[in-house]
């Protein structure tokens, strides 16, 4: 599993973000303010609004660690390799959510953000802040990304997490 993908970025904001999947063929792009596609279809981030079986993009063990203050309810967790193509198919609504609690390059991210927000998704890190690019410092230490709905409750399990 693995993307091509590129971001123009403006005052630290995507502006325009492409992922390409070759094996899959599928091509995922936004422009900021005119939605996000999916090989020209429009796309939208699921609207579901509990954690009891979401179907959340993790490695496999992460939701049985003893960082959680609290167990996790029922969810289906599955891996993708490629975290840009991770937020694709949470911007489709093919996952619910995707987190991860180790950093990540701005360049893997850019795009994809891009393409989770004009589907109607949020993204941010593990505390809910939002993702600055062309910083000095090109990383950010975790990402949490889900539909409108979803994304507090993600976020009121994993800030409290010390990485």
């Amino acid at each position: 599993e693995w993307t091509v993908s590129a971001a123009l970025v403006e005052d630290g904001v995507p502006v325009l973000g492409v992922v390409f999947n070759p094996a899959t063929q599928e091509f995922f792009h936004a422009m900021r303010g005119k939605g996000a596609f999916l090989n020209d279809e429009p796309i939208a981030a699921s609207t579901k609004s509990t954690l009891d079986g979401a179907l959340l993009i993790a490695s496999g063990g992460l939701f049985k660690k003893k960082i959680w203050k609290e167990p996790w309810p029922e969810v289906k967790s599955k891996w993708v390799n490629s975290v840009a193509y991770r937020l694709a198919l949470v911007a489709c609504g093919q996952a619910d959510a995707t987190i991860s609690l180790s950093a990540k390059s701005e360049w893997d991210l850019a795009a994809a953000a891009l393409i989770v927000q004009e589907a109607g998704g949020v993204i941010t890190d593990h505390r809910g802040e939002s993702h600055l690019y062309n910083r000095a410092l090109p990383r950010f230490p975790s990402l949490v990304a889900s539909g409108k709905a979803l994304h507090p409750l993600l976020i009121e399990r994993t800030k409290r997490v010390d990485l």
